[in-house]
């Protein structure tokens, strides 16, 4: 071996050694920051209900990678049955799911699996950052910082008990992978940003897409200031990318499509007014000490996490606009030049938006002042205008400095539309809307934003700015005042007393319930049956009945997620209206296969005691047989086997009706109805019917098999069986007990159409 290739791989062997010491260095922070984790991670999860769902979501696709499905992660989840493509209602998981399903295979902990696999993204999120500062040659001792502030910038820490916000790591990633591709075009480089691509799409879907407006802006600053557009290489590659990331979307994006273009699931008004942000929030001090000890607290509504940057994260922001200041208008002399006349427009312009947000939010009653407020409308795009021109006019040369206008650009994007259709201020019992947001233009031109909800999310953006440019701007200054470093110490010991006192970290411990009677008789249950817990209404109940059955996949009715298909909605309002168990149990009747109920006795008494209703026990055990029961839990199954009803349903989702594909059943009239006249049986298939025949006095046995060309319904296959006179009208309600029915059920074998067989 030559020495230079020695050397290269010494070179290379040493930044391995480095990046996993950093690794563990990261993991250990957030997990001493995150008291008490620790003493949980074998045995409980966070305490909000998200953290049991997505382990659920994890746990779904760990078994299949376990039976061998590599690829793509099956949609058909075991939630909201008989809905179809359950599992795109939210976030795919599925590069987590690989990790979780290494760690499940050799733990079998639940708890451990999930509580480790967040740990690993949380700190991976850190070492890439690292790397990313690094590509942009900033010194190792600001690359450090820059990774450790990453981790634990307050908006992580308040969403410590979410697996899905904590995946940001999205965005270092893309950001590393497309930066080296701008600076080395080739189609290695972009075959490997197709695979990063990959990665971030099947995380989470949220940052992916806040992430593509980081990446177009940055690559329309760079190509406006460079002449790689004349070179070949760099099209055939951007052509490479284009083509990769189409197709990644076209295999594993495709069931969100159907969700949100066939079935119609959209975010409506009333989800935005929730999960906005005001331009308060990111002024919010509450969850930074230093912050909070320096300037009154302004007044805000109570928002889904804290936006504020940080005590050091905010001191890394303003180091960064005091040297672009500096650089500017001194250092560089640039008076009257397009550069300075670009800036203080932006100055004046920001000065303006946040003059009239303050003066409203502090309460200051200025004369006139409401007229001012339509302007913020216009005002925030001559903002984006000015910036999108920055793309062109870049206030400081280079490389590093092209990449930074185009974050800036999608950091003030993101702002924008993070604070919904409407800006607004104040809390929500007296909040004043100053007027209408960009977000609202921007969701009607580019569909795919109506499908966002967490409009919060998108302050990750700004936070991921305001880091790199930090980081950028610190460098400097430890490079003109080597000194400056031993900063770096106090600026450590700000973010780690903010994140260890931002918040009680709350979790619960779990593992006692797997310890309950009914619990592992109902894990016992055959795979191929429904469960339906009760009460069904309350979210954390829901994903206790999700991660109770975890490792089984029974079918549940039961499931929480960013949209509630229409069933499901529908048993809630009945549960609301007053108990309506009649409602509740026909229409779990109509389910194939079996449905059992598993009834959770505390969450039960809790709800009574709300809603000052009695649970009609008796009116359940009139259509169920209990089971089994215990001090926590009890479980039921379905009573009746023999059906009078004149028309019967059943419904089936489509990937089970495809495995067994033919209806059978006993059916036989009653004595005394064969002298009122021929009656016949017919079977329909989503309202197209598919066969019919005489029914006689005797049991017969049918086997119907089902046209697959006929199914394909998102909310469930609907097989109907009436009973029909001559003429093709379904019997009437007043003709009691007509005909009898049994023993429906769905098989896989070919079968004979109307095949009949004795009793």
């Amino acid at each position: 071996m030559s020495p230079d290739a020695e050397s290269s791989h010494r070179k290379i062997g040493c930044r391995l050694v480095e990046v996993v010491v950093l690794f563990g260095v990261l993991a250990g922070v957030i997990l001493y920051c995150v008291r008490p984790w620790s003493a949980y991670f074998t045995s409980g999860l966070a305490w909000h209900w998200d953290t049991k769902l997505m382990g659920e979501w994890m746990a779904w696709n760990a078994n299949n990678i376990l039976q061998g499905h590599f690829l793509v992660p099956d949609f058909n989840a075991n939630f909201f049955y008989p809905h179809a493509y359950t599992l795109a209602f939210s976030e795919l998981l599925w590069p987590q799911s690989y990790i979780y399903a290494a760690i499940y295979a050799f733990s079998k902990n639940l708890f451990l699996s999930f509580n480790a696999t967040l740990l690993i993204f949380w700190a991976l999120s850190g070492v890439l950052m690292f790397v990313l500062l690094r590509e942009l040659r900033l010194s190792r001792v600001v690359c450090y910082l820059g990774a450790v502030v990453y981790c634990l910038l307050p908006y992580r820490m308040h969403y410590y008990e979410e697996f899905n916000m904590q995946l940001v790591f999205v965005f270092p990633l893309l950001l590393l992978v497309f930066i080296r591709w701008l600076r080395r075009p080739s189609l290695g480089g972009a075959l490997l940003f197709v695979a990063a691509f990959w990665v971030a799409a099947t995380s989470c879907l949220y940052y992916t897409l806040m992430a593509g407006i980081m990446l177009a802006l940055v690559l329309a600053a760079v190509m406006l200031h460079d002449r790689r557009w004349r070179n070949r290489r760099f099209f055939a590659g951007l052509g490479v990318m284009v083509a990769g990331v189409l197709a990644v979307c076209a295999v594993y994006l495709y069931p969100y499509a159907i969700l949100h273009g066939r079935a119609g699931y959209q975010r409506t008004a009333a989800d935005y007014l929730k999960h906005h942000a005001q331009p308060m929030h990111y002024l919010d001090t509450r969850p930074a000490v230093l912050a909070r000890a320096l300037f009154k607290t302004p007044p805000t509504r109570q928002s889904e996490t804290f936006l504020f940057p940080g005590s050091a994260l905010g001191i890394l922001a303003i180091t960064f606009l005091a040297a672009a200041a500096v650089g500017l208008v001194l250092r560089r002399r640039r008076f009257g030049r397009p550069e300075c006349w670009l800036a203080t427009a932006k100055a004046a312009s920001w000065g303006f938006f946040w003059g009239v947000v303050l003066s409203h939010a502090l309460g200051f009653r200025v004369p006139g002042l409401r007229c001012l407020d339509p302007l913020l409308y216009p005002l925030s795009y001559l903002i984006l205008v000015l910036y999108a021109v920055g793309l062109w006019r870049p206030e400081r040369p280079g490389h590093n400095a092209q990449i930074l206008c185009g974050l800036s650009a999608a950091a003030v994007l993101c702002f924008f539309i993070s604070l919904g259709p409407m800006i607004t201020v104040g809390p929500d019992s007296a909040r004043v809307v100053l007027s209408r947001g960009p977000f609202a233009d921007i969701s009607r031109a580019v569909p795919i934003f109506s499908m966002v909800r967490g409009l919060t999310r998108f302050a990750i953006v700004i936070l991921s700015y305001l880091l790199i440019a930090g980081c950028c701007a610190l460098h400097q200054v430890v490079l003109r005042r080597a000194r400056a470093v031993w900063l770096f110490l106090p600026l450590l010991g700000i973010l780690g007393f903010e994140a260890v006192h931002a918040l009680p970290y709350k979790f619960n411990r779990y593992d006692h319930l797997f310890k309950s009677r009914v619990i592992c008789r109902s894990r016992a249950l055959p795979e191929n049956s429904v469960l339906f817990g009760l009460p069904a209404d309350i979210r954390d109940i829901d994903s206790r009945l999700l991660m109770n059955t975890i490792g089984r996949f029974q079918y549940t009715v039961n499931g929480y997620s960013g949209f509630m298909p229409a069933d499901f909605s529908r048993v809630l309002s009945w549960e609301k209206r007053g108990w309506q168990v009649e409602k509740i149990s026909k229409w779990l009747y109509q389910i194939w296969p079996q449905v059992y109920i598993l009834i959770d006795r505390d969450a039960l008494r809790w709800v009574e005691r709300g809603w000052h209703r009695p649970f009609p026990w008796h009116l359940l055990e009139r259509d169920w047989k209990r089971l089994d029961c215990d001090d926590f839990y009890c479980l039921y199954t379905q009573r009746h086997a023999v059906f009078y009803a004149a028309r019967i349903t059943r419904r089936v989702r489509t990937d089970v009706l495809r495995k067994h594909p033919v209806f059978c059943f006993r059916c036989r009239l009653n004595a005394g109805f064969d002298s009122a006249g021929p009656f016949y049986f017919r079977v329909s298939l989503n309202g197209q019917e598919v066969q019919r025949a005489k029914v006689t006095p005797s049991w017969q046995r049918r086997r119907i098999p089902l046209p697959e060309g006929k199914m394909g319904r998102i909310q469930g296959e609907e097989i109907r069986l009436e009973l029909i006179d001559t003429s093709g009208r379904v019997v009437s309600a007043a003709m009691r007990y007509p005909w009898q029915v049994r023993a429906i059920s769905f098989v896989s074998g070919a079968g004979e159409g109307g095949h009949e067989e004795g009793a």
